[in-house]
């Protein structure tokens, strides 16, 4: 397995000077011990580089993030975790990186320009177009960085990479546009080929859950609140509902997936909807409802509490 390293040389070698092992290293050979775990093969790995690394200061665990490329290209959103206890073991693993690395169709030179692919967004999304963004700033052929022109509030960067989309790997601009007008703030993921928007992330969604929220221990303690975006950006990145392949808008995600189960066959089960806005405001009345009454409540406060425990933990 290839490894780049790249702007965390300077980390790392702190790292290694200060510890008696490498958390890098450690977690790069727990992936690799692991792959035929997560479904991955030898060439799925490719190059992945090292994309985060730091430890806490409480607990001192180390957390590696680690982000597959191939021919030179990130393949977006696909990632890798690993946790490290201070005496160098491995406490947890968690990979997001594609399964299709290897088998991808896409062409590796792409048929639109960075701005093209701009263009295409703009005119799918509706924007103003009256006034094209320019280059401001050229890193490489694949990353770009844009004039807002008459689309965005703030500059635009634009970089080349790979998506995995329907099971196959396709070719992107990936871009960021805080749209002009109005509060939308996209990472969009324009196919290099087609210009076709294939994924969009809106970075200015709130999701909200009512709840009894720690501290309190039983809702003697307290009334339920209404708690807007309790995930923790380093434990949930993607917050509580997205698995980084699909945004769902019930009590599921990457983390935990809760629904009733009356019947107690550990099968299907109905989960409460916050709809596209991801509001999950239940009302709940302890003194006058019955169980049965305040349900969707009931499954919201033990998506929040796992959810909890899992970005504590």
């Amino acid at each position: 397995m290839k490894i780049v390293l790249s702007l965390f040389g300077a980390a790392l070698l702190l790292c290694q000077t200060a510890f008696a092992f490498d958390p890098a290293q450690i977690a790069r050979d727990a992936l690799e011990a692991r792959a035929q775990e997560f479904g991955l093969r030898q060439a799925d790995l490719g190059e992945v580089a090292v994309s985060d690394l730091y430890q806490s200061r409480h607990n001192g665990i180390w957390h590696v993030w680690m982000q597959q490329h191939l021919d030179g290209l990130p393949v977006a959103l696909a990632l890798a975790n690993a946790n490290i206890s201070r005496d160098g073991q491995v406490l947890s693993l968690h990979s997001r990186l594609s399964r299709d690395a290897a088998t991808r169709t896409a062409a590796r030179t792409p048929s639109l320009s960075a701005i093209e692919a701009i263009e295409s967004y703009a005119r799918l999304r509706r924007l103003d177009r009256s006034i094209a963004p320019v280059p401001l700033q050229r890193l490489s052929d694949e990353h770009i960085l844009f004039s807002p022109g008459s689309i965005a509030q703030d500059e635009i960067p634009a970089k080349l990479s790979w998506l995995e989309h329907n099971s196959r790997l396709h070719l992107v601009w990936d871009i960021v546009v805080q749209e002009r007008p109005g509060p939308d703030w996209f990472n969009a993921f324009v196919d290099a080929h087609s210009g076709e928007i294939l994924r969009a992330v809106n970075w200015t969604q709130h999701a909200s859950y009512r709840v009894f929220p720690d501290p309190l221990e039983s809702p003697a303690q307290g009334p339920d609140q209404l708690v807007v975006d309790p995930a923790d950006p380093d434990a949930s990145p993607l917050g509580w509902n997205d698995t980084g392949n699909t945004q769902f808008t019930d009590t599921r995600g990457n983390n935990v997936l809760a629904q009733e189960d009356t019947d107690a066959n550990n099968s299907g089960g109905r989960r409460p909807d916050g709809g596209a806005g991801l509001i999950f405001d239940f009302p709940v009345d302890l003194s006058s409802q019955q169980p049965n009454e305040y349900e969707d409540f009931a499954i919201t406060n033990l998506f929040f509490w796992n959810n909890r425990v899992h970005d504590i933990l």
